[in-house]
């Protein structure tokens, strides 16, 4: 048990910066008119997180958080590639464009934080039963 804790509690602080990166990226496209260049930037940005976020092997992301990271992940990968284009381009429309930046990046970014805090709590738990 208290090496599987320790992989765990190791990896968190491995990738606690990308999950941090990646809830300020998608902050900073929520604030963030359309066409500008901070939201293009913002969502380079994104891209790069999420695909730091991907290498993470299965094994070492917690039972307990397991769902929640990769549907958090799942739709980050989504809105930072695919759902880019929809911000970026003006040929969609500007009820998609506005459905998008309104609803869906606010939604990734809710359920970001919520993984963040569940994340956190199960490391500093882990942490004490580690002592």
């Amino acid at each position: 048990m208290k090496p599987i804790l320790r992989e765990e509690v190791r990896s968190y602080f491995i990738y606690k910066p990308h999950l941090r990166s990646a809830y300020s990226d998608i902050n900073q496209i929520n604030n963030t008119d359309f066409g500008s260049e901070v939201l293009k930037h913002s969502i380079d940005d994104l891209r790069k997180s999420v695909e730091k976020l991907e290498s993470i092997p299965l094994e070492n992301v917690p039972i307990e958080i397991f769902g929640d990271f990769y549907e958090v992940l799942g739709e980050m990968q989504y809105v930072s590639k695919t759902g880019s284009d929809i911000l970026l381009t003006k040929k969609h429309s500007v009820h998609l464009r506005n459905a998008v930046k309104n609803e869906v990046y606010p939604d990734i970014e809710m359920k970001l934080d919520r993984l963040i805090d569940n994340y956190s709590e199960y490391i500093d738990t882990a942490i004490q039963k580690l002592k």
